[in-house]
């Protein structure tokens, strides 16, 4: 007799964006985590050239970065598929070029198109 086999997927598929991470006595997502430490040098790097302008206010600068990396990659569309905004600005800018059907580009201009016409097929009475 074989040993019961259990499918794990409809018990694990949430589980990753439910992990946590404590550090010392603090309580992260693991997710908002590691895109906080992506963010990092980023947010560093536009801080420290603006500290040229702002000096002190800089830190400002670093917290908008910051967040604004966290509402591209973490925050979600409000209508439609609520895709992450990062994807929705990607798909925005693909339209420019037409639209796509699936994943096959599909340009109205460059394409051939015909006129179908409808036949009444019905017999007289």
């Amino acid at each position: 007799m074989s040993a019961p086999v259990f499918d794990l997927t409809p018990l694990t598929r949430e589980a990753a964006s439910e992990r946590r991470i404590i550090i010392k006595t603090f309580d992260f997502n693991r997710l908002n985590f590691q895109v906080a430490l992506m963010a990092l040098p980023v947010a560093a790097l536009v801080a420290s050239i603006s500290m040229i302008v702002l000096g002190k206010y800089a830190v400002f600068v670093f917290v908008a970065v910051e967040f604004g990396v966290f509402w591209l990659v973490r925050g979600r569309s409000r209508k439609g598929l609520h895709l992450t905004n990062l994807q929705r600005l990607r798909d925005k800018r693909k339209v420019k070029d037409g639209f796509y059907i699936g994943d096959t580009p599909f340009n109205p201009d460059a394409s051939t198109w015909e006129r179908l016409l409808h036949y009444d097929t019905t017999p007289d009475p």
